[in-house]
């Protein structure tokens, strides 16, 4: 199987965060810390988490079996993919901060955002240097501050990727790069495919390439919540890592980043609260994965990811979000002198 746009978003992610621990630990200076939220996002997203204005979907009552449960957790997620491919504007944001405990803690946030329409998508990845030593140390050169953004629209038969060394958050708290192309980061389509952003295509929008469904689900708990911004449903999974199918599309990622052909994921918990309606309003994911790295080095991240989700035509605007803008214009600038 192909690997797909969105385990190339995480792709980079992965490999440098593996550098850093092999050669620190090898020198003896990291011990690997956990991950915690931020606690507060840098968008300008004004309608995350807010209920979109459709009719309530029944999706029949909460199962005490374990076996429905799992059916059914199955069933709310890959509805929410669906809505979310078909819905018109969708803009999702992620914000959680990297932990380093290197004797003294390495902080690096971690801020991404996605944009879709049914005619364009675009992804937004960046690490923001909060405090970390280790790159007073060592520079960049193992790529602990990095920025990716992706584009494409229906006018165009590839993904334009680009990755470049270096974030920077403006004064009103936006965070952005300098995306200046360079011979070794080009703005190019490289080897990637086109996500599932749109309601012609087959398959479901997703943020994180697990394959969730009933065989890849180890148990589940869904509980129905009221509130006065709407009802929806918490769903909290644990994914079973010792089925292939659950990683067959991200497991290359980490072989490669790590030289080892056996790294494995221990632990993967899948969280997420779906409206009423069907509509996702927020997705968080936890991961566990252990590497023998370059042989020598025994080696285990855990990152978690907390998205949100906003329906809002206001929100989803690619001509309006700057960033967005900006990497619309630099690829059409790139197309006209083709």
């Amino acid at each position: 199987m192909n690997t797909s746009d969105v385990t190339k978003a995480f792709e980079g992610v992965f490999v440098s965060i593996l550098l850093i621990a092999i050669f620190a630990t090898a020198f003896g200076i990291l011990a690997l810390g956990e991950t915690a939220p931020s606690s507060e996002p840098i968008t300008s997203f004004k309608h995350l988490e807010v209920r979109p204005d459709e009719a309530v979907v029944d999706f029949g009552d909460i199962p005490t079996d374990a076996d429905a449960l799992i059916e059914l957790a199955a069933t709310l997620f890959n509805y929410g993919g669906t809505t979310a491919k078909n819905a018109d504007y969708l803009a999702a944001h992620c914000n959680c901060q990297m932990i380093m405990n290197a004797g003294s803690d390495n902080l690096v946030d971690i801020d991404a955002t996605i944009i879709k329409t049914q005619t364009e998508y675009f992804r937004a990845d960046y690490r923001i240097e909060v405090d970390c030593p280790l790159k007073r140390v060592f520079g960049n050169a193992f790529e602990i501050i990095i920025s990716e953004r992706n584009y494409t629209c229906t006018d165009m038969d590839y993904l334009a990727y680009q990755k470049v060394p270096n974030s920077i958050v403006t004064e009103d708290g936006r965070p952005t790069a300098d995306w200046e192309p360079t011979k070794k980061n080009p703005l190019t389509e490289e080897q990637r495919e086109v996500p599932v952003y749109n309601s012609t295509q087959e398959g479901i929008f997703e943020v994180v390439p697990y394959n969730v469904t009933v065989d890849t689900i180890k148990s589940a708990e869904i509980t129905y919540v009221e509130s006065e911004e709407g009802n929806y449903y918490r769903v909290d999974m644990v994914l079973d890592t010792s089925n292939p199918a659950l990683t067959e599309r991200i497991i290359d990622t980490i072989r490669k980043g790590s030289s080892d052909p056996n790294a494995y994921y221990d632990v993967v918990t899948y969280s997420f609260e779906l409206w009423d309606n069907g509509y996702f309003k927020s997705i968080t994911f936890q991961e566990v994965w252990k590497a023998k790295a370059m042989g020598m080095v025994n080696f285990v991240t855990d990152t978690t990811y907390n998205w949100s989700f906003s329906y809002s035509a206001e929100d989803a605007n690619p001509d309006t979000y700057v960033n967005c803008k900006e990497t619309k214009d630099a690829i059409l600038g790139v197309t006209e002198e083709e």
